[in-house]
């Protein structure tokens, strides 16, 4: 976890699935110049390339972007794809880790509510709470990470509840 001072980067753990395409790629490139199978599947064999050399760099690309910076302000988590989206620690009323299968898909996170109750957002209906960080950072799971940004919350809420502090 790099710390600059009272800030925290916490990254996503992309390495299992870009290991998986990176020998997969390999193995495809591998396939390309057997002579045998080239004369065959040729085209087969350069599109199968193609399509995991972009997966590959379309989980580079989201690994640069994917991750949740702590300060003494708040917090910043990825919001749809390449938006972000800064939290006053104030503003939330405490973190929760949870767990749910959605379309057969287990999906986990931490949780939380805002504490002005009359702010909801739409994954209310999907997961139970105003707002959702998917995914596991830095290499904790739901439960820890939920732990984790409570302690911050608890630390710093009150000191710059009302401040307009650059982050």
């Amino acid at each position: 976890m790099p710390n600059v001072g009272n800030t925290i980067t916490l990254r996503v753990n992309y390495r299992a699935p870009v290991l998986v395409l990176s020998v997969s790629l390999a193995a495809v490139s591998t396939l390309l110049f057997a002579s045998d199978i080239l004369a065959r599947y040729f085209w087969l064999i350069v599109w199968l390339v193609v399509v995991l050399g972009a997966l590959l760099v379309v989980f580079i690309i989201a690994w640069a972007f994917n991750f949740l910076k702590l300060t003494p302000v708040g917090f910043s988590a990825p919001l749809h794809g390449f938006w972000r989206m800064f939290t006053k620690w104030s503003d939330v009323r405490r973190f929760e880790p949870f767990e749910k299968r959605i379309l057969g898909f287990r999906c986990s996170g931490v949780g939380f509510n805002y504490a002005d109750p009359t702010i909801t957002k739409a994954s209310r209906n999907l997961y139970g709470y105003n707002r959702t960080i998917v995914g596991t950072y830095g290499g904790m799971e739901s439960s820890e990470l939920a732990r984790f940004l409570d302690q911050w919350r608890v630390r710093y809420a009150n000191n710059f509840a009302t401040s307009d502090h650059d982050i």
